[in-house]
């Protein structure tokens, strides 16, 4: 719930009548061990908006073990859910 809360200190910082977007991590972007399941990012995404994000931005990029520029579709995992 710690993620969610960041939105809420952006909101309090720039005024509640400033639109908020809030940015969600779709790769592993540098981390070779570890990346965001389908499940959290879905989680992210529902804390971003009660916590009163107006809009999202999908990082997708991925790069490391290799730069990858569409690198949500190129994970099955991650891509999967989309492909419904």
């Amino acid at each position: 719930m710690v993620r969610a809360r960041g939105v809420q200190r952006l909101r309090d910082w720039s005024g509640s009548d400033r639109i908020t977007w809030n940015c969600i991590e779709c790769t592993r972007i540098s981390n070779t061990k570890t990346k965001p399941t389908p499940q959290q990012v879905k989680a992210e995404v529902w804390m971003s908006i009660i916590h009163g994000s107006q809009g999202l931005i999908y990082f997708c990029h991925q790069f490391q073990p290799r730069f990858i520029e569409a690198g949500l579709l190129a994970d099955e995992e991650m891509a999967a859910p989309w492909a419904r």
